[in-house]
């Protein structure tokens, strides 16, 4: 096992102060984690030689128990006060501390007052006009906050594993197969490829009228915000694995040359033009 590093602890420690204002835990408790923290990130030593001659309590500001808790961290890789402590709150409140501008007395308040637990679920609040209402936000903080999230969702630019969004796209396919008039639906992309690891999920249906499809999909459960809805497309942002969903629908003879244009990889498309130039 490779022990976490400096950074690694001094952001378990910072998450720890969070989740305890969280809990309502008293103040210098939680000040107490902060300076711990502040001590680590600040210190030339190396933290492994510290916890190794139990040395930890030698900085400023760091007791017997916070000693304790951080050579537990360095030398099995976990902290079972932490992992419990994280159990009782969303996972996302840790991602939501990385948009900009907002701290954790912003995170705080999110969840206190609007139950808001996930960057999704933030974005979807500032959509809806309900986190200009809060104390101390407004509508230009609510603005900042949906350009953080858009810069945020650039930067991370990260892939899904397949096998995690299959469950929302199978809960997907089931819904917009019952609505009347569908005549098929199908993944389209690399999701219908199969790839190892997937973007957004593009999904394709064929019916006489795209509205009554369009609708189910925005009004699907797990759905966190519409993004976009037109005559014959819907885009939508799931809360579940932050995944954007996209999908067409189109009279049903078109369907088979749809479902082989989005499935198509950029290199097969390129391919094909080649050999249709080649071929005059």
């Amino acid at each position: 096992m490779t022990p976490p590093d400096k950074n690694t602890v001094v952001q378990v420690l910072r998450n720890l102060s969070l989740l305890l204002q969280l809990k309502g835990e008293n103040a210098f408790k939680v000040r107490a984690y902060d300076t711990a923290a502040d001590r680590l990130s600040g210190t030339p030593q190396d933290l492994a030689t510290l916890v190794q001659e139990g040395r930890l309590q030698d900085l400023p500001g760091i007791g017997q128990g916070l000693a304790e808790k951080i050579t537990e961290l360095v030398t099995t890789g976990k902290l079972g006060f932490y992992e419990e402590l994280k159990a009782e709150y969303p996972p996302g409140l840790m991602e939501m501390l990385q948009l900009p501008d907002v701290g954790p007395k912003k995170v705080i308040a999110l969840w206190n007052e609007l139950k808001v637990g996930s960057v999704a679920e933030l974005e979807l609040a500032c959509r809806q006009g309900r986190v200009r209402e809060l104390k101390g936000f407004g509508a230009k903080s609510e603005a900042k906050i949906l350009e953080g999230i858009a810069l945020h969702q650039r930067a991370q630019g990260k892939r899904k594993l397949l096998g995690d969004v299959l469950p929302t796209v199978e809960d997907l396919l089931t819904r917009l197969k019952a609505v009347p008039g569908v005549v098929r639906v199908s993944p389209a992309g690399s999701v219908r490829r199969r790839a190892e690891t997937v973007g957004d999920v593009d999904l394709l249906a064929s019916a006489p009228q795209a509205g009554p499809v369009l609708e189910a999909l925005a009004t699907s459960p797990g759905v966190a915000v519409v993004l976009g809805k037109g005559e014959s497309k819907c885009s939508v942002r799931m809360v579940q694995e932050d995944l954007q969903v996209d999908l067409r629908v189109l009279p049903d003879e078109d369907f088979a040359t749809a479902l082989h244009h989005f499935t198509g990889s950029k290199a097969h498309h390129v391919r094909l033009r080649g050999l249709g130039q080649e071929k005059g």
